[in-house]
């Protein structure tokens, strides 16, 4: 059975089951290069991009249904606003593992 997060989502965006497949294989790839690049700007010490690019993942994880890691990306940043780099860091890491676990469990029901 299609996860409720999946059905959701081939809703809102109209797409059916196979396109919905190649859409997150996709997302997942443009989403893993945006998370690459908000660690990128914190290496650099730039939290604003960082805050920009964690703001973009945010909407889209919510577009889609990603509660958890949409949840995550708002206590990320709050962290991005306090301005402390090395946590921003493991929350950012923490927010990957998230994404992953629940882009994992949509695509096992697919």
């Amino acid at each position: 059975m299609t996860h409720p997060k999946a059905q959701i989502a081939i809703k809102n965006l109209g797409l059916d089951l196979n396109e919905y497949k190649n859409f997150l294989n996709e997302l997942e790839i443009s989403l893993r290069g945006l998370l690459k690049d908000a660690n990128d700007e914190l290496l650099k010490n730039d939290g604003k991009k960082a805050f920009e690019i964690i703001h973009n993942i945010k909407g889209n994880v919510g577009f889609l249904g990603f509660t958890a890691s949409y949840q995550f990306c708002i206590v990320l940043e709050n962290e991005l606003k306090k301005g402390d780099r090395d946590n921003s860091i493991v929350f950012l890491k923490e927010l990957i593992r998230i994404y992953s676990s629940e882009l994992n469990e949509i695509k096992q029901t697919l």
